[in-house]
């Protein structure tokens, strides 16, 4: 048992107590509160008893622990399956993966600030770098919580994410600029058929103007086109002479 290992447990009880500041009727925190503090306790006592231990004079080597005094390897088993059952007993909102983006509680204010995870131990520990301050830091997977960012996944899936946005918007802007294309194009073919029809139109009048003002009425027949000329009494009576004259003759 070593005075490092004190102070993590010394470290996770601030940050219990700080996290119950913000939760204060949470009955996991609350037992975490009550575990760590025992656990502290129990490790500063084997602590102790080892410093003791290590200046006993006379002892033998091969004699027996004294009554009452564990032995530093019963003292390490009992701290490692105390902590454990600590881990368990608080459950993480989530199952955490190194490089995911967290808030976790910063010792000195005992606030909790966003964070990136760099190592997760077996036994439930996390090793994280603070992005307000560039620190690093150590806590428990429970006591992880939900970053305001909107964003728990990794870096890489981060960037992943991020090209596939950047993907769909520049899909999104194509396909505006193709339809924009597209209602430009139908407005050009609008234009070219109204200069086509005012053209029809105005062919028609002058083919009319023309027609009527040739001393002979012409007649257009439902589109045929098939023109007759209308003469005049006079023509058909000069006709009608010029046929009997030969026929006489």
């Amino acid at each position: 048992m070593s005075a490092s290992e004190l102070s993590s447990y010394q470290l996770q009880l601030e940050q219990v107590k700080a996290a119950l500041t913000s939760e204060p009727t949470n009955e996991e925190l609350l037992k975490l509160q009550t575990d760590l503090e025992q656990v502290i306790q129990l490790t500063q006592e084997l602590i102790q008893t080892q410093i003791s231990a290590s200046h006993a004079i006379g002892a033998s080597t091969s004699a027996a622990t004294p009554t009452g005094i564990p032995s530093p390897a019963l003292a390490d088993t009992a701290s490692t399956s105390s902590r454990s059952r600590l881990v368990e007993d608080l459950t993480p909102v989530k199952h955490w993966q190194v490089g995911e983006q967290c808030q976790a509680l910063w010792h000195k204010d005992g606030l909790y600030y966003e964070a990136t995870i760099n190592e997760i131990t077996t036994d439930g520990e996390v090793s994280l770098t603070f992005k307000h301050n560039g620190q690093q830091g150590v806590t428990s997977l429970g006591l992880l919580q939900f970053s305001k960012m909107g964003v728990t996944g990794t870096e890489s899936n981060l960037n992943k994410r991020e090209q596939m946005d950047k993907q769909r918007e520049y899909l999104k802007k194509k396909k505006q600029k193709k339809m924009e294309r597209y209602k430009n194009m139908e407005k050009e073919r609008e234009k070219e058929k109204n200069k086509w029809q005012n053209f029809s139109i105005w062919k028609e009048r002058i083919r009319q103007e023309e027609y009527f003002q040739d001393p002979g009425e012409y007649i257009w027949t439902r589109g045929y086109r098939n023109l007759w000329r209308v003469w005049t009494r006079n023509d058909q009576i000069q006709s009608w002479c010029k046929i009997s004259k030969r026929c006489l003759n």
